[in-house]
């Protein structure tokens, strides 16, 4: 049973096809969450160097702490704007952008968020000390990038569900919890249809073609 393809496309299998996609979407999502966790490092150090009531000090203190806050804003412009195979790990703008598993997939087939990480950043960025710096706007970023933080995690453990469902050899007996209940779904309906003796007697090619490329509903 094989996924219908493009004439130049290679015919794999359709495990085949589905573990490659799946692997990718796991490697992203990990590439993600490494960046998202220095972001939140680097927030919590700049929450700390907001100087505290009554705090004084030296000049020396002062030079060197606003040389390490320029350093730290630098590299949130930096990591911003970072790419994993030539896309984007956040989005460019205030909008949640998100891609699917693959291109011509199904609405139910899981995508991938990239998160406008910039609409967060570009605040702490722009503000020249961190004195300057809004209180209420950081620790909204601190809350932010730990909620994206959640969702990567979640999706990410979605993803690996599903590989351990299609391209691996799950025990019977194990459970495994699904974040998103339209993911679950969709991996179900695969199994479903990639069984080869509900196949042998009842498999429709166009029903297969409907659930995994988008063009053909």
């Amino acid at each position: 049973m094989r996924i219908p393809f493009q004439e130049d496309d290679i015919p794999l299998k359709t495990s085949d096809k589905i573990e490659e996609h799946l692997q990718n979407g796991v490697s992203f999502l990990q590439a993600q969450h490494e960046v998202l966790a220095r972001i939140l490092g680097i927030l919590e150090e700049i929450n700390r160097m907001i100087p505290s009531v009554g705090a004084s000090p030296s000049a020396t203190e002062l030079k060197e702490l606003l040389s390490r806050y320029r350093d730290l804003q630098g590299e949130l412009q930096w990591l911003g704007t970072l790419e994993f195979n030539d896309r984007n790990l956040f989005s460019p703008d205030e909008r949640v952008r998100s891609f699917k598993l693959f291109r011509t997939a199904s609405r139910n087939v899981p995508k991938i968020k990239r998160f406008p990480i910039l609409l967060r950043l570009d605040p702490i960025v722009e503000c020249s000390t961190p004195e300057n710096l809004s209180g209420a706007e950081l620790r909204e970023a601190l809350n932010a990038i730990n909620e994206m933080i959640g969702q990567n995690t979640a999706a990410e453990s979605d993803l690996r569900n599903c590989f351990t469902l299609l391209a691996g050899e799950p025990a019977p007996a194990r459970e495994l919890h699904f974040t998103e209940q339209k993911t679950q779904s969709w991996v179900a309906e695969i199994m479903v249809r990639s069984n080869p003796l509900l196949a042998q007697a009842h498999l429709d090619a166009d029903q297969l073609q409907r659930l995994l490329h988008e063009n053909a509903s």
